[in-house]
């Protein structure tokens, strides 16, 4: 799953963020608290097997949003995923778009964009094979999120960061606590925010970050994934919700995604 982080994480505004929840008016934890917490989390994120297959069906929703923010055309999509050691396939089912009160079916195109893009990457691989360490290298560069960078809690991702603990919250009728992550040096690869933890299980159930500094030409990038463990002992994502506005003043960017992963399965 560490490595399908990165993977899972699409270009997407959701609209239905958990609210804001702001650093006044609370009272934090003492910091042999805070500290604890922190190891307790780190202990229980280390405990949980890794998987690099598994299968689900994934239903999104992309809106483009005009200069106002307000909807211009929405894609709904629902498709079949299946990753089996780290190389994921899909089979959309079901490709809508709604434009203008209207709604189209537009399946079929999306199912020969998305075997085009396929082609297209494994163009990208092969040449890269070709170039070696050197294009891999260029890669890195790119802007990317680990599951490090969105859980920094063992003892080497932890040194970037201080974490200070909120009052607890009440969230979908549970009681969660609250753990805040803020960078010590401020960058696009530093995330920070906060965590929602199951006082009990001590299983993060929600995120809610942000780069500590936008990349460039980002104006607003907000993340927020929502967590569970699965009947077959996986900690697995369930939601992956992100709001974005970049780009430059000719060409600007502003979507609004939402993706729902259900019948999630990790194949043993």
């Amino acid at each position: 799953m560490k490595k399908d982080i990165s993977k899972i994480i699409v270009i997407f505004v959701g609209l239905t963020f958990l609210p804001e929840i702001g650093l006044h008016g609370y009272e934090p934890g003492s910091a042999q608290d805070t500290e604890a917490l922190v190891q307790q989390v780190s202990e229980k994120m280390a405990s949980y097997p890794d998987f690099k297959s598994w299968r689900a069906l994934l239903i999104s929703k992309t809106t483009k949003m005009s200069g106002r923010w307000q909807p211009k055309e929405s894609l709904h999509i629902k498709k079949e995923v299946r990753v089996v050691d780290e190389e994921r396939t899909e089979k959309i089912l079901e490709a809508l778009v709604a434009k203008k009160g209207k709604i189209k079916d537009e399946t079929q195109k999306y199912i020969k964009k998305a075997r085009k893009e396929k082609e297209k990457a494994e163009r990208k691989q092969r040449k890269q094979k070709e170039k070696g360490e050197k294009e891999k290298a260029q890669d890195r560069r790119n802007f990317s999120m680990s599951f490090e960078d969105l859980f920094p809690f063992d003892e080497e991702s932890g040194k970037n960061y201080s974490f200070s603990q909120m009052e607890d919250v009440e969230l979908e009728g549970k009681t969660l606590h609250v753990l805040v992550s803020q960078a010590k040096e401020k960058g696009e690869k530093y995330w920070e925010g906060k965590y929602y933890i199951d006082p009990e299980s001590l299983t993060i159930l929600h995120i809610d970050l942000k780069p500590s500094k936008n990349p460039k030409y980002v104006k607003e990038l907000r993340l927020q994934m929502e967590f569970a463990e699965n009947h077959q002992g996986y900690y697995i994502f369930k939601k992956v919700k992100m709001k974005i506005n970049a780009g430059i003043i000719i060409k600007r960017i502003r979507m609004l995604v939402e993706e729902e992963y259900t019948d999630f399965e990790v194949i043993e």
